[in-house]
This record gives structure tokens, sequence and C-alpha cells, in this order.
């Protein structure tokens, strides 16, 4: 009996010994390069290839032949239906067998490998078959922690857009992160918690705050409360209600926050919210409604990213000013922006205007935000790198404040494909000295180059005969204005205010409508001083007996004439053809025809004396007005005198209005203006 339990215990001594001998060598075999298992299925795996890609370039010669040689196929599929689809592997790959779907795919009439085996991918080196990049998607919180597992994802196209997925009790920085992958990479969606240490207040169904817990439907965030931590999300919720505003000056000269996400539960931002958070470096604000309140993110002085979401089309007035170190601003809105005035000022850091790249109505070249199709140019960086920019021929216009405050641009082209320039589009761009504007059509316009303190030249091309409303103000340094219309042109209000260096305006040769005369503007002919530079040299002018009309506006603010003499010869006095000239002390108005025009003197403020030719007996409304230090006015008309409305309106100096001898109509007795037999007052200077 014993022998046999030993002959029994010898054979399973033998058998264990064969178990773990086999165990031993199929996990040698399993580590080893040379285990025939896997090697069989390597060379299927690798022959399955060869075969697909054999069986692709025999479709593409086929499709060629058949074209006459006329069209060369460029497949691309990863899609696996059998019904004859164009982005089917099925559709060019018969063979194509299912164990395959979702790992093989075509990318440009080459077979791609998309599977996420790390062997299938060894077995592939130097096949030949083009590799998917693995982009190997990372969550963690602001300091770097991991918050969620991370997840691998197979990229055929280099260009990749990521969206972030929603975590519980945090919320991304970053919705969505694009790139282009040259090789596997990470991506890192950072998070910030949501903080419900904040401070709150109940809102009722009326959205005012209440204390009464029955009443309370949401909150809004009134300030930092208990909340010490230097990354911040705006919570969802908060006692189990959603939280749907943020209060006004909520954290306003908060100095602790670094980095703050504002996500669309949000439907209300207060004014001034976050105005003078010297500590915030980051924030993104991703909100339900648009933003409507100022100075939202003014003094923010460290601010260096801003993210915008989806429904953030309009830039309320100051919404960034003063944040001195913002260099990117990401836009995430598909609707028209609209930008306030001093959205930018002292944003001198703003480097680049960054788009997604799935936004279906903005993209973003080198920095500069344009339409879609790049028709418009939206926002052009205030601290982007270059001197001179000239626009692509496939922009059509030109933004409203798209260059406003620009420090950087010295020279700026907009060629004849421009067919719109906006308002205010290089208004304060104070590093600007030359421009050349060659628009399509007219401008409309106003403020466009309002406050370009350095510019000293200008150029306009043949459609531009209109100057808007405040064109040049505050232009101090323009010397030279050079144009090109052949059709007339019209002087708006404003346009040369405080532009007291103009010395020059010229006409290219073969100009059919105008020439240049000195440096000043007139029609070809001769017959029609269109435009006097304000800074010509010369206290006095007198008119050529061949000028029959002075334009509107021709004189207007000049500071450098101090005596106009105008002939008998000249016809037409145009509107505010002297208005402002506040440089002027005595003009002689001596036309061919009576005055019809308004404001022709108006704001003359040094005009001391007017002396008024024999044709004129109409003094238009408003035509000495705001004329505080005219003395005298000398009449030599022999017709009835017709006096507007406002036309002595402040000239509380005029002393005397006094008439030639010989005149046989009126008469002056002590600066008094009577009709000749002594009987009516025409002018009382003491009563006006």
């Amino acid at each position: 009996m014993k022998k046999q339990r030993k002959g029994i215990s010898l054979i399973v001594l033998i058998v264990t010994i064969i178990v773990i001998v086999i165990l031993a060598v199929t996990v040698i075999l399993t580590v080893s390069k040379n285990n025939p298992i896997e090697l069989a299925k390597e060379a299927v795996f690798k022959e399955d290839m060869r075969a697909y890609q054999d069986e692709l370039n025999m479709y593409i010669s086929k499709k060629y032949q058949e074209s006459g040689g006329w069209e060369d196929p460029e497949i691309s599929a990863n899609k696996y239906t059998k019904n004859g689809e164009s982005d089917s592997v099925y559709t060019y790959i018969s063979s194509f067998k299912k164990k395959y779907e979702n790992k093989i795919a075509i990318k440009k009439n080459q077979i791609a490998y998309i599977g996420l085996d790390d062997k299938e991918r060894n077995w592939l080196l130097n096949s030949g078959v083009y590799m998917s990049k693995i982009l190997t998607i990372k969550y963690v919180d602001g300091d770097g922690n991991k918050i969620a597992d991370e997840e691998k994802i197979s990229q055929l196209e280099p260009e990749y857009s990521i969206k972030a997925k929603e975590i519980v009790g945090y919320m991304p920085i970053q919705s969505v992160i694009e790139g282009v992958a040259s090789s596997n990479i990470d991506i890192i969606f950072t998070y910030c918690k949501e903080c419900t240490d904040l401070a709150f207040k109940g809102l009722d169904a009326n959205g005012n705050e209440t204390d009464e817990e029955s009443n309370i439907i949401s909150y809004e965030v009134t300030g930092i409360g208990e909340c010490n931590v230097s990354k911040v999300a705006i919570p969802r919720e908060y006692n189990g209600k959603p939280v749907t505003d943020i209060k006004d000056n909520a954290f306003r000269n908060n100095s602790t926050i670094k980095t703050l996400v504002v996500g669309d539960n949000i439907g209300k931002i207060g004014e001034s919210a976050f105005n003078t958070c010297t500590g915030l470096e980051e924030i993104t604000i991703d909100t339900k409604n648009n933003l409507s309140p100022s100075f939202l993110l003014d003094g923010c002085r460290k601010l260096k990213k801003v993210t915008l979401g989806k429904n953030i089309s309009n830039f309320p007035y100051a919404l960034f000013i003063r944040c001195t170190n913002l260099e990117t601003i990401v836009i995430n809105t598909e609707q028209d922006i609209t930008i306030g005035s001093r959205v930018f000022e002292s944003c001198n850091s703003v480097k680049e205007i960054l788009v997604n790249e799935g936004n279906t109505k903005y993209k973003s070249v080198d920095g500069v935000l344009y339409s879609k199709d790049g028709s418009k140019l939206v926002l052009y960086p205030l601290a982007k790198e270059g001197e001179e920019f000239a626009f692509d021929k496939n922009v059509k216009e030109i933004g409203n404040r798209a260059f406003e405050r620009n420090k950087k641009v010295k020279k700026i082209i907009v060629p004849n494909t421009v067919e719109k320039i906006g308002e205010t589009a290089f208004q304060y761009c104070t590093g600007l000295e030359e421009i050349t504007i060659d628009t399509k059509n007219n401008l409309s316009s106003s403020y466009i180059l309002y406050g370009c303190s350095n510019l000293k030249k200008v150029t306009l091309g043949k459609n531009i005969s209109n100057l808007p409303y405040c064109l040049f103000t505050w232009c101090t340094n323009l010397e030279t204005i050079i144009i090109n219309p052949e059709q007339d042109i019209t002087i708006g209000s404003r346009v040369f205010e405080s532009c007291n260096s103009v010395k020059e305006i010229l006409v290219n040769e073969g100009n059919t409508k105008y020439k240049s005369v000195d440096g000043v503007l007139y029609s070809k002919d001769g017959s029609k001083l269109v435009l006097y530079p304000l800074a010509k040299e010369g206290e006095e002018f007198a008119f050529d007996k061949n000028v029959k009309e002075i334009g509107n506006r021709a004189f207007e603010r000049n500071k450098k004439v101090k005596k106009i003499i105008v002939p008998n010869t000249v016809e037409k006095i145009g509107e505010t053809a002297f208005q402002y000239c506040t440089g002027l002390e005595e003009i002689t108005i001596d036309t061919k025809n009576n005055l019809s025009s308004s404001y022709i003197l108006y704001g003359c403020s040094n005009l001391k004396k007017v002396t008024l030719g024999k044709n004129i007996s109409n003094l238009p409304y408003c035509l000495f007005t705001k004329c505080g230090n005219l003395e005298a006015i000398i009449i030599n008309t022999e017709q009835d005198i017709t006096i507007g409305s406002r036309v002595f309106e402040n000239c509380s100096s005029l002393k005397e209005i006094l008439v030639n001898e010989g005149n046989t109509k009126y008469k002056s007795v002590d600066g008094v203006l009577y009709t000749i037999d002594g009987n009516n007052v025409v002018i009382d200077p003491n009563n006006l």
C-alpha cells in the first residue's frame, strides 16, 4: 500500500514539474520576440496591411485609367459602413475585415493605423503605414493634482480640437484645447475647484435680494467670503440652489485670487465686479448672457490671459482698461462682436487674439482676429510686432475700433480692395506716422484717424472725396495730405480741428479735377479754392482773381492767417468757410454776389474788423456769432439790409457800424447805422 502511494506521489510530482516547465516556456515565449504565436500574429497583421494597400493602389489605378489620366484620386476614409459611402473603408477595400474596424483607416491614398494597441503599432514601424498620433488627455487641478482618469485618443489628422469634460465640483479654465500634433503628446486640462466658501446672498423670483429662505430661488455671489484659495471657480450651486449672479464690486480690490473661472450658470455680472483684482493672472468668463457692465476688469494689472465664452460678443466700455500686462485674449463667440470705447486703453501688452479652430464666425491669423472668410479684419492686437501693416487683398472691411490705441504700427496701407472702414478704426493710433487709404468706396465713418497725434502724412485714393466728421481731429503733427479723387470733395465738421501742423494739400499729377498751388488745394481750373492748409506760412491772404468760389470749410480753424481779402471776383462763399479762424483779425469781403451761407465767420474769436462790399446786404444766420473781439463793421451796400437770426450773438465788443462816404442808403452816427434820412435805426451796437 505504501509503495502504491509512493508511486502516485511520484507521478504527481512529475506532472507538476511538466506543468511548471510548460508555463515557464509559455512565459518565456510570451516575453521573447521569438514567440512563434506572436510572430504568426504579426505576420498575418502585416500581410493584411500589405494586401489592403495593394488593393487600394489597384482601386486608385483603375479610377485614374477610367478618367483618361485626367484625375488622380486622393482618398481618405475612416468610416466602416458597407453601403458605398465615400468615407467608408469598405468602398475602396472590399476584402477589409471587421476585426480591423476602428483600427485601420485611409489617409490620402495610404493605409493608416488609428488603433491604440502598442503591440500593433510596433509591428507597423517602418512599414509605410501612416500612424495616427496618440493624445493622452489628463485632468488636473490648479496645483497639478490628478482629478480624473486620463484618456487616450487616436488622432488621424495633425490638427486637433479637444473639449474639456465635465467633472463634478470643478470647472475647466479652458473649455477647448487645440493645436497641431507632430508626435504623440499629452494634453492637460486644468480645472479650478468650485469654491462654496464665497459670500452669497439669496435672490427671489424677481431677482431681488432676500434673507427669507422660502423665497430664495437662486443665489448671487457678493464677495470673497471665507474662500482662501488662489484658484477659484464660481460654483454652480449653493445650498442646493443655482448660483446665477455676481454682484456689483463683488471681488473689487481682491489681491488673493490668481485664477478665476465664471461658468455658464452665471447670467449676470455686476458693474466693476473684478475691478482692480491686483493678483488676478487668468480669467475664464463663459457666462450664459452677454457682458454689459463697464470697468469689469479695470486695473487688473497682473492679468495675462482672458478666455471669453461663446455667448460673449459685447466688449463693454473700458472692459480691459489698465490691464497693462494682458497678452492673450481667447474668443469663442460666433456672434457679431461689438467693441465699446476705451476697452483696450493702456493695454499695451496684448500680442494675440485667438479663436478656436472650429469657430464658424471668426479665425485668427498671426494673432489678428478676422471673420471666418477673411473678408473683415475685426481686431488687431496692440502689442503685435511690426512697424508696417498692409491689408490682404481678401479684406473688404475694417471693423470699428480695429486698431484703436495701437502704438506699434507706424505705417498702414489700406488698398482699394477694402470697401468699408469702421468708426474709429485707427483712433488714437499714436505710433502711426503714415497711412495710405485707397478704398474701393468713399469714407462714411467718423473719427477714423481721430487722435493719431504722430501722424505726419496721409494719402487718399481716387474714390475718397468725403472727409467725414472728425476724420483728422487731434492729428496734431499731420503735415501733408495727398488727395487723388476726381469727384467733388465734401468736408465734414471738425475734420481738421487741432491739426495745426498741416502745411500742404497735394494732388498727384494728372488729376483732372484738382490741382495744388503752393500747398493750397484748388479746382483744376483754379476757379474754386477747396482747402487751405492750417499751418501754411503767411499772415495775409488775398484771393487770386480767377477764384470764383470758396469751398465749405476751406479755412476752418486756421490760426495762422491774420488778414484775408475776398475780392469782388468771388461769386460764392461756402458754409463755415472761415469758421473758427482764431488767428484772423481783419477780413474784407467784397464778393460779386450776396452772402447766402451760414456760419461763415462763426467763432473767429480774435476778429476785430470786417469790411463788407457793395453787393453784400444779407447778413445770414450766425454770420458773426462768437466773434467776441469784433469791434467794427464797415458796410458799403446800398440795398436793403437783411439780418438773420443770431448774427451778432456773443459779439460783446462790437462798438461801431460804419459806412463809407458817399453811400446813398445809409449813414453812421456815433457808430450806429441809420437810414440816410436818419429816421430809422438799422443796427445799433449798443442794443444787440
